[in-house]
């Protein structure tokens, strides 16, 4: 069964979900995607060929509840009927987010999924602070060149790349503040289902898919 709690990040109300379970069904394959065309005035043909991994597999709770884990451009080995706890979420008022960390714990390994700070804000409906702190930076700059003060465009340019700086490490920080509440979650869950995971040192097989 999974559980649910809420938290706050940056100001942004957001819920986690979290899930133990074995693996079932588990699949990896590969997708390409090809694009190009003729440039310049010799009719140069130029093709780009995208490859990505795509991963899925199914958990299963002791209870019968199932969730499809579904990753893309994942380098994770699994293997079916090991033992998983997945923890996925998003901002309050979102009914479905993203996949943010797998903890298997036949191998006591715990992977963070989505490697770009951006694609985790998005993903889970947040506000992205290097943008939000950029646009301002480049808004007051504009400002300033609109209204001809040649001397404070010094002053400008210094403020947008603080601005985007500034931003950047509250991204980061803000990022870091979800993950640390993932693998609070997975912690959480654990504790829980202790009985699940407590057989893990005599290497036997703990649930039935």
């Amino acid at each position: 069964m999974s559980s649910r709690r809420e938290t706050t990040v940056a100001g942004e109300k957001i819920w986690l979900c979290a899930m133990t379970g074995t693996v079932a069904g588990e699949k990896k394959w590969s997708e390409s995607r090809t694009t190009g065309g003729s440039t310049g005035a010799y009719g140069h043909v130029r093709i780009n060929t995208t490859v990505n991994t795509r991963h899925e597999f199914w958990l299963v709770a002791p209870d019968g509840e199932e969730k499809c884990v579904k990753l893309g451009n994942s380098q994770l080995s699994v293997r079916e009927n090991q033992v998983m706890t997945a923890v996925w979420g998003a901002r309050n008022g979102r009914e479905s987010g993203p996949f943010l960390m797998l903890r298997n714990h036949n191998a006591g390994s715990e992977n963070w999924l989505v490697p770009s700070e951006s694609e985790v804000l998005k993903g889970m409906g947040m506000s992205n602070p290097m943008l939000l702190w950029g646009a301002g930076g480049i808004a007051v700059g504009l400002l300033l060149l609109i209204l001809s003060q040649m001397h404070m465009l010094w002053f400008g340019l210094i403020l947008m790349i603080g601005a985007s700086v500034y931003g950047k490490m509250q991204r980061t920080g803000k990022v870091r503040a979800i993950q640390q509440a993932a693998a609070a979650a997975i912690q959480l869950e654990m504790s829980a289902g202790h009985s699940m995971v407590q057989g893990l040192g005599s290497g036997g097989q703990l649930l039935q898919p």
